[in-house]
């Protein structure tokens, strides 16, 4: 009797529980598939901690939820991204919103759970990390295959991320915003930058060509170098741009491999790199020596910088600096244009223009208060090297007289070219040079005079001339 009692007890608290539990799993079920947690359309389906939606116009057709931990929103049309509507999903983890044509996020979020963002196949043109300040968790960021020029950098959330991908064949090398990236990833723990072999540079202007088909990340590398060595800081103040690149040939390079086009190659190199310190006020040179990390040291690769110091102050003793250096032998374009320039070392730019490779091109002079003076040798040098230079210097016409004593006040004369000595001069003066010719002309004369006038009286009197009968015999 005792045992029939305890089996009865037995199966009395099986029964419980089992009811008990399937009573329990039927309202979670029945949670998880409620309209509390799914919207009321048949677009979207609820599984475990899943929301999974297409076809959807706006996120707030999802009811809040606190057992959500992923949300996957496919082919929609959300052109922006209000993420101020994702606070009610708070335990959300995982965020994909793939092909929903969106082209930028407005609002602001708060959430310390959400380690994966997905927005990979939207309409991004630029993004800005500022934008997820708010994700504190955030460690996996996919940006793939948006038409996407520049991601604009917000610190906090670069420290954050671990996983970056920018796949695109799209990117604009030729802007600095993107420099952070190359930094990002020298970050320790070690940054991944996934689909980085396919995440490529594509050609904004003609001038920039060479990036076309370029790594992102190799680009910005040579870029964030030449940033580091340009003289930027005061009291230059200059800005650089990276225009022409290339790959290095190794020296190990075979001809075999030469032949079938691989192996051989090395690093990418800047092969142009163009200096712009116009308009800076500056009194003096800055400084060009320090571009050998960014050119490389291969002897086809060298620099052929443009430097532009238009509009500044500088002064004959500045120029004078050209002398010798090395930048005045591989030029491309120099622009000294509306300086203090009064004159040049004539000669070294004679020497550089003779040694010169295909890569000179353009020297710019105009605007600068030129020496003309009929005592100063460099006036009519300087006359005659703009003739003789023609194909070079492209503003001839704009070289005019500024400084001397024949100086009547700025460059506003007409062309130095066109100016003959006695216009240049402003009439007809004498100098001492003309002067001593003179007088040597004259002391000629007199003494052929002289020497005609002893002849033909020892013809006819055969006396001889007073200095002979003179002379001690």
């Amino acid at each position: 009797m005792l045992l029939n009692f305890e089996i009865f007890v037995v199966w009395a608290v099986h029964a419980l529980s089992s009811s008990w539990v399937s009573a329990t799993s039927e309202t979670s079920d029945a949670g998880l598939n409620s309209s509390t947690l799914c919207p009321s359309t048949s677009s979207c389906t609820c599984q475990s901690s899943i929301i999974q939606c297409s076809g959807l116009s706006s996120l707030d057709l999802l009811p809040p939820s606190s057992v959500a931990e992923q949300l996957v929103v496919l082919d929609s049309q959300l052109p922006l991204l209000n993420v101020t509507l994702l606070q009610h999903l708070p335990q959300l983890r995982h965020l994909e919103l793939t092909n929903c044509s969106i082209g930028g996020i407005v609002g602001t979020w708060w959430n310390p759970h959400l380690q994966d963002i997905n927005l990979a196949s939207n309409n991004f043109t630029t993004f800005s990390l500022n934008s997820l300040d708010g994700l504190l968790g955030l460690r996996t960021l996919n940006l793939s295959a948006n038409p996407l020029r520049s991601v604009l950098p917000h610190p906090p959330v670069e420290a954050r991320l671990q996983t970056l991908d920018l796949t695109s064949r799209h990117w604009n090398c030729t802007e600095h915003t993107m420099t952070w990236l190359a930094a990002w990833l020298q970050r320790s723990p070690p940054r991944l930058l996934a689909g980085e072999s396919e995440t490529l540079c594509e050609e904004t202007r003609k001038q920039y060509r060479t990036m076309d088909g370029r790594r992102l990340v190799d680009v910005l590398r040579l870029t964030q170098t030449m940033l580091d060595q340009c003289p930027s800081a005061p009291p230059f103040g200059c800005s650089c741009d990276l225009i022409q690149v290339d790959v290095a040939p190794t020296p190990a390079a075979s001809p075999a491999s030469a032949e079938s086009g691989t192996g051989g190659e090395g690093p990418l190199i800047a092969v142009i790199v163009e200096v712009y310190c116009d308009n800076r006020g500056l009194t003096e040179f800055p400084p060009l020596t320090d571009f050998g990390p960014v050119i490389g040291n291969h002897s086809g690769y060298q620099a052929l910088t443009a430097l532009f110091l238009d509009g500044n102050l500088l002064e004959a003793e500045d120029a004078n600096r050209l002398e010798g250096s090395d930048f005045i032998h591989r030029f491309s374009i120099l622009s000294l244009s509306r300086n203090k320039l009064q004159t040049l070392p004539l000669y070294a730019f004679d020497n550089a223009f003779q040694k010169r490779s295909f890569n000179v091109d353009s020297l710019f002079l105009g605007g600068n208060p030129w020496l003309c003076d009929c005592d100063s040798a460099f006036t009519f040098s300087f006359r005659t090297w703009l003739a003789s230079q023609h194909k070079l210097i492209r503003d001839r016409a704009e070289i005019r007289c500024g400084a001397g004593a024949l100086s009547t006040g700025p460059p506003a004369g007409p062309p130095l070219l066109t100016l003959s000595r006695r216009k240049l001069c402003g009439g007809p003066q004498i100098s001492w040079w003309d002067v001593a010719i003179g007088l040597l002309a004259t002391a000629v004369i007199v003494l052929m005079l002289k020497f005609a006038y002893d002849v033909t009286v020892y013809r006819r009197t055969g006396e001889l001339p007073l200095v002979v009968r003179k002379l001690p015999w």
